[in-house]
């Protein structure tokens, strides 16, 4: 089985959990024997090699361009013109088209997987006539014109007249990919809610499953837990912060692991430096976030796709107290020690987890870690079924 994977970032590049997920499929994929060829774009100072032969067999093709802006670090953010004009580019992308037709030619896959397709456009859906393919949604830029569904510091109750607007071309696309797959239920389902995928186009849900070891807990005094991810408001550390306030005679120590732009960071750090308790850290790796911490917290207050973090902290060994948001649940379904907070605005309820976390969590070493949980292997074969299906024509394909 030859398949060529897209997303439009891959190492050196990462920006969140999407990126790692889709490495850790390729690279597995390739173990289990598929040849796997990733498709990825590159900003222009990018220095290193376009075309890659990783150790684990996977090939690497990069294609250099500037749609990538707002997914790379930003030290301001973009003006309404930028924004509009990215949008407007990404119906077409016709060097995009020539990248992928080019690929897609000479490496003749009998699937194309794409994933997170923003800045390739709508060339990467045109670019697979002819071949089958698989659209894995990994976050909302199918429906949304932020690609959150999130707006006013709240989530959006149904589609907004501009991301209607602004997804028409998708919506109205002759090609579409022969099946949509989400990261979770809830996610996929959002998806449709908000008109990203059409009634009758077959779907179906292939969870996440990080890599992740045990890690011990550094030995500490007193109770930390920490959360980690980037300092945006829709992450929801603020809640946290507010929370504790609530708490003030609570011995708890607080890590914040994470970057932004300087106009989340900034206020988030003069809330933090009210309280003692709370320890900004920047940007930390994951075995250095978990060495650090007793539990975790993964307060978000948009729909999360899946959550990484929670299911890497699971495995670490660590109790998570996860917003009910999006495909948080389904990401600690099943997993004693885990907290659902469901009024997930609310500094109260999450002053809540915090001493509930305190008490159960003080015995757990985070030493072992849950061996039955999905593994990166269960992912790649779930795919696996799905892709023999598509090949073999035994699931229903969408006309040309």
């Amino acid at each position: 089985m030859n398949v060529l994977i897209v997303n439009n970032l891959f190492r050196p590049y990462s920006v969140g959990g999407a990126e790692e997920s889709v490495y850790e499929l390729a690279n597995e994929l390739a173990s289990q024997g598929l040849t796997v060829t990733v498709a990825t774009a590159v900003p222009p100072d990018y220095s290193g090699p376009l075309s890659e032969a990783l150790a684990g067999g996977v090939q690497v093709e990069r294609w250099v361009t500037n749609s990538l802006a707002p997914f790379l670090p930003q030290t301001k953010r973009r003006s309404a013109f930028e924004k509009l004009y990215w949008h407007l580019a990404e119906i077409y992308r016709p060097s995009a088209y020539r990248f992928l037709s080019r690929l897609i030619r000479d490496t003749k896959p009998d699937i194309v997987h794409l994933n997170n397709t923003a800045g390739f456009g709508g060339a990467a859906w045109r670019a697979c006539r002819g071949v089958k393919s698989i659209q894995t949604e990994r976050g909302y830029y199918l429906a949304c014109w932020r690609s959150t569904t999130f707006r006013d510091s709240a989530p959006c109750s149904h589609q907004c007249q501009l991301c209607h607007i602004s997804k028409l071309p998708l919506r109205a696309a002759r090609h579409r990919p022969d099946m949509f797959v989400g990261i979770s239920s809830a996610m996929l389902e959002r998806n449709r809610q908000f008109g990203a995928i059409k009634a009758g186009e077959p779907t179906a849900v292939v969870q996440n499953a990080p890599h992740q070891d045990p890690v011990p807990v550094t030995p500490h005094n007193g109770f930390v837990i920490g959360m980690m991810g980037q300092t945006d408001p829709k992450k929801g550390f603020d809640v946290v912060l507010n929370a504790l306030a609530t708490v003030p005679d609570l011995e708890v120590t607080l890590i914040v692991a994470g970057d932004g732009l300087p106009q989340f960071v900034e206020p988030l750090a003069l809330l933090a430096a009210k309280d003692p308790r709370v320890t900004l850290t920047g940007r930390l790796s994951r075995d250095e976030f978990f060495a650090q911490v007793d539990a975790v917290l993964v307060p978000s207050q948009w729909p999360e796709p899946f959550g990484r973090v929670a299911a890497e902290a699971i495995l670490a060994g660590r109790n998570v107290a996860v917003s009910g948001a999006g495909g948080l649940p389904e990401a600690v379904a099943g997993k004693p020690g885990s907290i659902i907070v469901d009024d997930f605005d609310s500094p109260q309820a999450w002053a809540t987890a915090i001493e509930v976390l305190s008490i159960t969590s003080r015995a757990d070493t985070g030493t072992s870690c849950d061996t039955t949980r999905r593994q990166v292997s269960d992912v790649a074969s779930e795919y696996r079924v799905l892709y023999e299906s598509l090949a073999h024509g035994s699931m229903w394909s969408s006309p040309r």
